[in-house]
């Protein structure tokens, strides 16, 4: 019976150190649903690689993601625009660029106007995705701007005639509307913006911020980032189509 209970307790050990190693080996990054996080997930899946760690993308709604990832819920943020950490001060920035960003103007056809500056929505209803922190900071005081959560709700709404416009990503917009077979909507160019965005871990996993920031370096370096992106983004426009 003694030599069973014991075998029982070094099973037990031995079951314990392997869910330990697990988790010490796989880290939990929140991001939201888009296909820039798609772009993202490949370049930060292939850094972890390279620190023998396997990554794992909880997707959340935008602002709860930054709160999943502030509060220490999940161990950091995908990506986000670079003084996100003023707002959110548990969360370290990797200062290697992971993904660049075009905001763009998507209305109907019959509703084309030329796209200057943000002040350019002010007499349009707009609508956008709540928790999208490059929107929320740079629309003009006086916009009329409704927040929704989804892809589809904001496209649904525009279809309907319920929002004049809608601000969003040129890879996302253009993937809803061939998913939804919008006909009447068009994007509309020059992009409100075009920023690059970037990593972010929260302060519990300090320790990986140098070793992460150094292997991100190289891989900028090599030319391994640029290349995932451009594979990324034709694999997203491809399976739109």
């Amino acid at each position: 019976m003694r030599q069973c209970m014991k075998v029982i307790l070094i099973l037990g050990i031995l079951l314990a150190m392997v869910s330990i190693t697990h988790a010490e080996d796989t880290i939990v990054i929140s991001s939201i649903d888009s296909s820039v996080t798609k772009i993202a997930e490949k370049v930060m899946a292939e850094a972890y690689k390279r620190m023998d760690m396997k990554l794992e993308v909880r997707l959340l709604p935008a602002e709860r993601a930054l709160q999943a990832s502030n509060d220490g819920e999940v161990d950091g943020e995908l990506y986000r625009m670079k003084n996100i950490s003023q707002s959110y001060p548990n969360l370290i920035l990797i200062p290697v660029a992971v993904v660049n960003i075009n905001e763009m103007v998507f209305t109907k056809k019959g509703k084309k106007f030329s796209v200057k500056s943000w002040d350019s929505l002010l007499p349009y209803k707009v609508g956008y995705r709540k928790g999208i922190k490059v929107i929320e900071t740079n629309l003009v005081k006086g916009t009329d701007a409704e927040a929704v959560t989804t892809l589809d709700q904001l496209f649904m709404k525009l279809e309907s005639g319920r929002n004049d416009v809608v601000v969003e990503t040129q890879l996302s917009g253009l993937q809803t509307i061939n998913k939804q077979g919008l006909k009447d909507i068009v994007m509309l160019e020059p992009p409100l913006s075009s920023l690059p965005l970037f990593h972010f871990l929260n302060v519990k996993n300090k320790r990986l911020v140098e070793p992460l920031t150094s292997v991100l370096k190289k891989m900028e370096k090599d030319g391994v980032i640029r290349n995932i992106q451009k594979k990324a983004i034709q694999s997203i426009i491809s399976s739109s189509k």
